[in-house]
């Protein structure tokens, strides 16, 4: 009121009760650029160069501008209220079906959190009024519908766009098919679970599954052989066991081919390794001429033994006392070591003492 009033020419007054009042008025007047237009007088306590000073920005800053620039103003003004116009019409345009842009936002915005599946038309005012309202029953009917449906998780396996009549047949019967065979699978699962002597179980997971098709697949390959020993408790131990003789036979063909003489595996048998290589090792420690005697007599009954070559005890009994080495190790021990316990029967036995009789 107190702008309108100056721009028109004329003086304002203005008297308040309280000094509060008088300063907040001008704060806005002065913060509004009309500050140079106001004068304080307060009270008869006023200052007075205060009082000049405000004068003289009065005088010197408050002349009348010129016509022009206020019809400048004017025009700025009536631009910026037209465009405001504008963007209000626009946003209350009321469009064929029956929504306008500020109804879309207000919508689009509330639910921005809730799903909502993606539609396109081909043009922008595809539907009137009452194609609307069909859309929105349609959409309140299927969402009853969904709402009654209990959700399954395993429909998410079906990935198709077109339902049909024939689909649904196909998809059915397939379904049922898929039954038979589950059926047939649980009964033939349990059948060969009770005939292994075990419980049957009401559900098998797939890992029990695989587990059974390996065991079956393994039983099948094996028909026509001798597996019983598998069905042992400590049948375990039986590859251990193995592992252990094959190393133990390869450190007694490296040993045997070390050696200066070669040996029948009956002479290796009779052979006393022990005992040849305590009297060697006490006549290496004697004096001449115990010690050549000593010597000759080892060699001498190493000799005896030997099929080829000439016997040295310095290398075939070097290292006797040692395990793998050729006469700690001898074809019946590594027989006892792979035949120890009861797990391993006959036929590991017979694996065993032939694999001595080769060494």
């Amino acid at each position: 009121m107190i702008a309108n009033c100056l721009a028109v020419g004329k003086t304002v007054l203005f008297v308040a009760e309280k000094t509060a009042a008088l300063d907040v008025v001008y704060r806005r007047l002065r913060t509004h650029g009309l500050g140079d237009h106001c004068v304080e007088l307060h009270s008869n306590k006023a200052d007075r160069r205060h009082f000049l000073g405000q004068l003289k920005a009065a005088w010197e800053h408050g002349g009348r501008n010129d016509a022009s620039e206020w019809i400048a103003i004017n025009e700025r003004l009536r631009l910026r209220r037209d465009e405001l116009n504008a963007y209000v019409g626009a946003l209350h345009k009321r469009y064929s079906n029956g929504w306008t842009p500020y109804l879309a936002l207000g919508i689009a915005l509330k639910a921005a959190e809730a799903p909502a599946p993606g539609l396109s038309w081909l043009e922008r005012d595809a539907h009137d009024s009452q194609t609307l309202r069909e859309l929105e029953d349609l959409a309140s009917e299927l969402g009853l519908v969904f709402g009654s449906v209990e959700r399954q998780p395993a429909l998410d396996l079906i990935n198709v766009n077109e339902w049909s009549s024939g689909w649904q047949d196909g998809v059915m019967a397939a379904a049922q098919s898929l039954l038979n065979a589950i059926d047939l699978l649980v009964n033939s699962a349990n059948g060969f679970v009770t005939r292994l002597g075990l419980k049957p179980e009401e559900r098998l997971s797939r890992n029990e599954l695989q587990a059974l098709l390996g065991l079956a697949r393994v039983l099948q390959k094996s028909r026509g052989h001798d597996i019983t020993i598998v069905f042992d408790r400590d049948f375990a131990r039986c590859a251990e066991a193995l592992e252990s003789l094959d190393s133990s036979i390869k450190a007694y063909r490296e040993a045997e081919r070390a050696a200066a003489a070669s040996y029948s595996a009956a002479a290796v048998r009779d052979l006393e390794a022990d005992v040849l290589d305590r009297q060697w090792r006490e006549a290496s420690a004697s004096f001449w001429p115990n010690a050549m005697l000593g010597k000759r007599k080892v060699q001498k009954l190493l000799q005896s033994h030997a099929e080829q070559g000439s016997a040295d005890p310095e290398r075939d009994l070097l290292f006797a006392p040692h395990e793998g080495l050729p006469f700690s190790d001898r074809p019946e021990s590594l027989e006892r070591q792979a035949s120890a316990g009861r797990w391993s029967g006959d036929r590991c036995r017979s694996r065993c003492g032939s694999a001595g009789n080769r060494s």
